[in-house]
């Protein structure tokens, strides 16, 4: 049952619990509707407002609004809530009108039927308007798993698809990230804190990027690309020589490179991971190719993965002391 019958079937049942006995007979059937009438309407408004509520962006920074109209679209956000809106003040008006006619009427069969006509007139509203009322549900949902990010020194983590991003922010917070069996293993955006008594700081998995421009990237990368441009004091940037995650190094290389295109301002630290699959040091060979700072590790290993949270540290006092 979608949200709109549900909204229409509760008012009705609260409408149908009304009883009036203790007024005089001459006026008791006019009470009796208008009370009828008021609780009909009231669900009805009470549901459509706490349903506006609920999409309210208020508080919702840059980042999360940028996301949300990745998802389903600010404009139709607006353009509904508008339509709901309009649901209400009809609503309103019609509950007036008919409330009105009735103190007029002393015809019981005729008060019987204004009631009728109302909860029709606004059954009808709901009914008509029902795609912009569940889209608002559907908005709710999503803004229910947009992350709560905190306005604080944030490091986001990037590479291609599956080269142990998660893992990494694992073996960095302790966080249990959910990894879900997609073909981007993260295929949404994931949270994890390195803490201490003397700081905190944000560590956010994105989504794997593949080797493509910006505007030809899927919703699932662009979520990516967001956290980069208005999260990411720090980028990690996690490099899999071993090619285990499926795409060449030289892809990887790509990607790397339209990152540094794209965020050419942006403190880049590259963790060339998953040495643990190797006898030697050939995982070093691409070193000349990164121009940032390199870390050797093993995420799931747990090698190297200190040195690189002390360095994190570092950074992050030297940019808010």
């Amino acid at each position: 049952m979608s949200i709109a019958d549900i909204i229409i079937e509760k008012a009705i049942r609260r409408a149908k619990s009304i009883t009036i006995k203790k007024y005089p007979k001459r006026i008791r059937a006019k009470v009796y509707t208008i009370n009828k009438i008021n609780t009909f309407c009231s669900v009805i408004k009470d549901s459509l407002r706490n349903l506006l509520d609920k999409v309210n962006l208020d508080g919702f920074s840059t980042f999360q609004k940028e996301l949300l109209d990745l998802l389903v679209s600010l404009k139709r956000i607006d353009e509904s809530v508008q339509v709901v809106n309009k649901i209400l003040s009809k609503i309103e008006n019609a509950e007036e009108k008919y409330i009105t006619m009735i103190k007029q009427e002393s015809d019981k069969n005729k008060i019987k039927e204004y009631r009728r006509q109302l909860y029709g007139f606004v059954i009808a509203q709901i009914k008509r308007k029902k795609r912009y009322i569940e889209f608002l549900e559907h908005v709710y949902n999503e803004m229910k798993k947009i992350p709560k990010v905190k306005d604080e020194f944030t490091v986001v983590i990037s590479g291609a698809p599956n080269v142990g991003k998660s893992t990494l922010l694992r073996a960095l917070t302790g966080s249990e990230p959910e990894i879900a069996p997609y073909p981007f293993t993260t295929k949404s955006i994931l949270l994890g804190y390195i803490r201490d008594l003397k700081y905190e700081i944000q560590v956010v998995d994105t989504p794997g990027l593949l080797d493509r421009e910006i505007e030809e990237k899927n919703v699932v990368e662009k979520q990516a690309i967001l956290a980069l441009r208005h999260l990411a004091n720090i980028i990690i940037f996690v490099f899999d020589p071993s090619e285990t995650c499926g795409y060449g190094c030289e892809y990887q290389l790509n990607v790397y490179k339209s990152i540094k295109k794209h965020f050419p301002d942006k403190k880049t630290i590259v963790v060339v991971n998953k040495i643990d699959l190797f006898n030697d040091d050939s995982y070093k060979k691409y070193d000349e190719k990164f121009q940032d700072e390199i870390f050797y590790c093993s995420a799931l290993k747990g090698i190297g993965v200190e040195n690189l949270k002390e360095r994190i540290v570092k950074e992050y006092m030297q940019k808010t002391s």
